[in-house]
């Protein structure tokens, strides 16, 4: 939130001020900043009371209080679900995928959608349908942001890394070998994200952890993985609370989980 200087003055002239304490949570203990000016924001929207306490030189104590009203500015969008829910999408050229968001504004406020595909616009609605079409073979952005035509409110969005392949060729999806899988638990996680692979023979292993809008966070590789079943940490430590996709890639191979970080 905002924050707000405030200001404390002793108007005995004669007798000049020695400290100034102030009580911001209102727990009647005055040990919450130090000096004539402090900085205050408050933590959560309402009405917090504010005290001072001015000690002078010679002993004498007067309190001061103050009321704060604190306000909500215009919140961002809020998308409560999105489709496909997983953010890595495979498909053949010949397919069509329909895409789409439903979001809600706290306010009120009309909602505005902008969808693009790498890099350009493609749509201005909650929805979009993608029909690649053979030149559309290869690997693709869709992103679609969400806001409410307010510059004092920030946008919400997702993203989508596309997948386009040609059916008539040998695709990787369908050369998976039988047993090759992640698994991911605890799900929720609090600290530690556990892996397991299932490996149906040795190779180099890549591991990344992706948030909403399709962004890598967390990345490592694993040179050497030997076949059969196989175990992973992932510390999330410094990573914050949300909604994360996991990915494990053993070559042209590769496995998606969705999993809750909770602290």
């Amino acid at each position: 939130g905002s924050s707000a200087a405030l200001v404390a003055t002793d108007s005995i002239a004669n007798f000049p001020t020695s400290t100034i304490e102030w009580d911001t949570d209102g727990d009647g203990v005055f040990c919450d900043g130090t000096g004539p000016s402090i900085s205050y924001t408050p933590d959560e929207e309402g009405y917090h009371l504010v005290g001072v306490k001015i000690t002078n030189s010679i002993g004498m104590i007067d309190y001061g209080y103050l009321v704060v009203e604190a306000r909500i500015g215009n919140r961002a969008p809020v998308i409560n679900s999105f489709s496909p829910e997983t953010v890595f999408v495979n498909m053949p050229y010949t397919g069509t995928v329909n895409f789409g968001v439903y979001a809600v504004d706290p306010e009120g406020d009309p909602i505005n959608y902008l969808w693009s595909l790498d890099g350009s616009v493609v749509s201005n609605t909650n929805g979009y349908t993608y029909s690649p079409g053979i030149s559309g073979v290869g690997f693709h952005n869709l992103k679609v942001i969400v806001g409410d035509n307010n510059p004092n409110s920030n946008d919400a969005g997702v993203q989508w890394r596309i997948r386009v392949y040609n059916p008539l060729e040998i695709s990787a999806e369908a050369n998976i070998p039988r047993g090759f899988e992640l698994t991911a638990y605890p799900n929720p996680f609090n600290a530690n994200l556990n892996l397991r692979l299932q490996m149906p023979f040795a190779g180099k292993v890549e591991i990344g952890l992706y948030n909403m809008l399709g962004e890598r966070i967390y990345y490592t590789t694993i040179p050497n993985l030997q076949q059969g079943t196989q175990t992973f940490v992932v510390d999330a430590s410094n990573i914050p609370t949300g909604v994360y996709f996991v990915r494990a890639d053993l070559g042209p191979f590769g496995d998606t989980r969705r999993v809750v970080l909770i602290k």
